[in-house]
């Protein structure tokens, strides 16, 4: 009424507000609806009067928060309007608010999207170039310890190798921005990895770990690395967070995402991780701003991790969210699909054929391995460790000479039992047209793609293109043994 007494409240503003009809009824507006402006968190006193004197419809700020009795926060649109009698009088005014939360958190994670993408194109063709440049360098240095007899020259090519593998972590971040770029989808159990990440991420700090993991937790869909990136990048960011030290906990448990008009429609059900620290938490006004890139509010920070996060959370078809109270800390909430039945049992096959023997005797049945990569260092390395582990090799930088030497081979009846082709060649046939060829002599070549960047499915699918594996870039010459000792009988 116009002495801003609620006369009349609907279900939908009971539920907001927290307050029955009962306990709304006759009380002053102040005293039910809470309204801050979000930018300011001033609150907004009385909002009738304004709509009392000029006796005309009006709208709160665009960015309005309404507090419920039990402190639930809402992000509202309104309209209030007066209510005019037969003699154009005002006998009351009608407030309408609706709650607009879950619409400006799509909007919001479609803007952060785009910002990502145009990220991704710049970053993909670095960490491209930059992992061929990792490939060469870590195959020379694999072959310098194969060689070497002094143990303190070994010694410090092994550090230089922890140092490449921190290289290949930072590329492993580019790509996450990469447009197109893919997660190698697996069956995983989360906590086989979960602890060990953690506890690696605050060694050396005053922080202790707390661990509260469902016995039941269900294995998830994801790229392993993928995911140890973000606990990792989350860890880290609540350690900075904690300059006093304390406690971080680390909870698991299945879950149903929340907000049913976000997730995707082919996932009911999630895993949910949770990071809680006790820092300093995130003000207000910057918890928006925490998931774009180049956003940082440390001195020394580059602005990248939390972008990260969200960027591999989004391609696995998860989320990741934040809640954060000053000076009581901030819980990040990470939600990935569980895995189908079908993924579960593709893993369980996977780990039964890991615990076969192995054959690492080659000496006495020679192998043909064919190598396509337009960069020589990595051609050179990896025909010579090859060549020293008693295979056959023969090597080429561009399609067309691949493609001449298998023919070559095969018509004399000596195919080659392996194939390792780069995926992209410059200015000419990389691997995908090349296999193409192949595959029309030879259907049962054993196959591998490699690439240190790809933007299309070809590294996370490659069955579907003719090969029978992918290996990404840079890579240890111990995993290309590896994948070759897989298919030798």
């Amino acid at each position: 009424d116009i002495q801003g007494k609620i006369t009349i409240i609907n279900k939908m503003a009971q539920i907001l507000t927290e307050y029955s009809e009962k306990e709304a009824l006759g009380k002053n507006i102040d005293d039910i609806l809470y309204l801050f402006e979000e930018k300011t968190n001033t609150r907004i006193i009385n909002p009738i009067v304004h709509v009392l004197k000029s006796r005309e419809k009006a709208e709160l700020p665009m960015r309005t928060i309404l507090i419920s009795k039990t402190a639930r926060k809402y992000l509202i649109s309104d309209s209030i309007s007066p209510i005019l009698d037969d003699e154009k009088k005002v006998i009351g005014v009608v407030l309408v608010f609706r709650d607009i939360t879950e619409k400006e958190k799509i909007v919001e994670q479609n803007l952060k999207a785009q910002k990502l993408e145009s990220l991704g194109i710049m970053s993909s063709g670095i960490a491209h170039d930059f992992n061929n440049l990792l490939a060469g360098i870590y195959s020379h240095i694999n072959l310098a310890l194969m060689e070497s007899k002094n143990q303190d020259v070994n010694d410090l090519l092994i550090e230089s190798l922890k140092t490449m593998d921190r290289a290949k972590a930072l590329t492993t971040q580019l790509l996450a921005f990469a447009k197109g770029g893919k997660p190698v989808l697996k069956a995983e159990n989360i906590e086989s990895f979960l602890e060990d990440t953690v506890k690696f991420a605050l060694t050396g700090s005053n922080i202790i770990p707390v661990f509260k993991l469902a016995k039941n937790t269900k294995m998830v869909l994801c790229d392993k690395n993928m995911i140890d990136q973000i606990i990792y990048n989350l860890v880290i960011n609540a350690r900075q967070a904690m300059s006093k030290g304390g406690k971080i906990t680390i909870t698991s448990e299945n879950s149903f995402y929340k907000d049913k008009k976000e997730k995707d429609e082919k996932n009911d059900e999630y895993v949910c991780i949770k990071v809680i620290d006790e820092g300093e938490g995130i003000p207000p006004e910057k918890i928006s701003k925490i998931f774009d890139p180049f956003y940082t509010t440390k001195a020394d920070g580059h602005g990248l991790g939390l972008a990260i996060c969200y960027t591999i959370a989004r391609q696995h078809n998860g989320f990741l969210e934040v809640e954060s109270e000053i000076d009581k800390g901030s819980t990040f909430s990470l939600y990935l699909p569980v895995a189908m039945k079908d993924d579960i049992g593709l893993f369980y096959e996977a780990k039964r054929e890991k615990n076969k023997e192995k054959i690492t005797s080659m000496e006495n049945n020679k192998k043909k391995v064919l190598i396509l990569d337009d960069e020589i260092s990595i051609l050179k390395s990896a025909s010579k460790f090859l060549e020293k582990k008693g295979f056959i090799v023969e090597t080429a930088d561009n399609g067309d000479s691949a493609i001449k030497k298998f023919q070559e081979s095969y018509n004399k009846n000596e195919p080659f039992d392996f194939l390792i082709f780069d995926l992209t060649i410059p200015g000419g046939m990389g691997g995908k047209e090349v296999i193409e060829k192949v595959r029309k002599l030879d259907k049962s070549v054993i196959a591998f793609v490699s690439s240190g960047y790809s933007d299309d499915n070809i590294i996370s699918e490659p069955e579907k293109y003719g090969f029978n594996e992918a290996i990404q870039k840079p890579y240890k010459l111990e995993d290309i043994l590896t994948m070759i000792e897989k298919y030798l009988k």
